[in-house]
Order: structure tokens, then C-alpha cells, then sequence
């Protein structure tokens, strides 16, 4: 049998018990699934996007030719001329005409002569339509409820 050199024996007396404490310390792996997403909420996460970067060409007023309104959540739902209720379909983000306009997927990309969206609106707006594109409707009567 072959003895060990002094460096394998003080190696041995310290790396492998210090190796040992390490893994009897280390932290249990983290469970790296997705958590649940919390709820989008449209009036004050999607709403503000929509109005900085959409309203100024897609009001009641100045439709331009698709016909599409976001003035109100009826009008956003509603749709335009061109793809009508196709423009939001609940639940399908990949089925909903809004987020291939955002993208610039097959149609002209929107806002039409100013800076895209960012990547993080954008994914907000598919992760509200994934949810549902749950939108509270304002009280009866009042106009400017938020």
C-alpha cells in the first residue's frame, strides 16, 4: 500500500471536513417555478400606458382610419374597423390584433411615428390579457372616477 505525502495527508485532514461542513450548511435549493402572477390592474397599470402612448391618435374625436377608440374601456373593447372585438380576446394575448400592433407583428408597429413601447409595458399588456383583460367600469354618473 502506497503512503500518502505530507501535502495529501494535511489535505486530507482539512478539505474534506472543511467540504463537508460547507454541504451540511449550504442552503436547500430554491424551488425556481414561477410564482402566480398578482392581477394586473388595467386603471392604473395598463390605462396610463395606453393613454401616454395611444389617445392622441386613437380618441373619439381623431380615429384616423382604423375607427379604434381607447377612450373609454367600451371603445378599447369594442375595436376598430379593421379587426373589431379581435383587438382584445381575453386570456389569448397571441390571438388579440393590440399586442401585434405593440410589436409591429404582421401589421404597421403602433405608436405609428413615435418611440415603440418598451419591452416591460408591452408584457404588462399581454400579462393583463392573458388574466382575462379584466377592466372595472367607472360608477354610473361619474365621469372622471379613477
Amino acid at each position: 500500500m502506497r503512503r500518502l505525502s505530507a501535502y495529501s495527508y494535511a489535505l486530507s485532514l482539512f478539505a474534506v471536513p472543511a467540504l463537508l461542513a460547507l454541504t451540511a450548511y449550504a442552503k436547500p435549493k430554491q424551488n425556481t417555478a414561477r410564482p402566480k402572477e398578482a392581477p394586473v390592474d388595467f386603471r392604473k397599470e395598463v390605462e396610463p400606458i395606453l393613454e401616454a402612448s395611444c389617445l392622441i391618435c386613437h380618441n373619439g374625436a381623431n380615429k384616423k382610419e382604423s375607427g379604434f377608440s381607447i377612450e373609454s374601456v367600451e371603445t378599447l373593447f369594442k375595436g376598430g374597423s379593421t379587426y373589431g372585438n379581435r383587438i382584445i380576446v381575453p386570456g389569448k394575448p397571441q390571438e388579440s390584433m393590440l399586442i401585434g400592433y405593440l410589436r409591429g407583428k404582421g401589421v404597421t408597429q403602433m405608436p405609428l411615428g413615435a418611440p415603440p413601447l418598451s419591452e416591460g409595458q408591452i408584457q404588462r399588456i399581454e400579462e393583463w390579457i392573458q388574466q382575462g383583460a379584466k377592466a372595472e367600469m367607472p360608477p354610473p354618473g361619474w365621469p372622471f372616477a379613477r
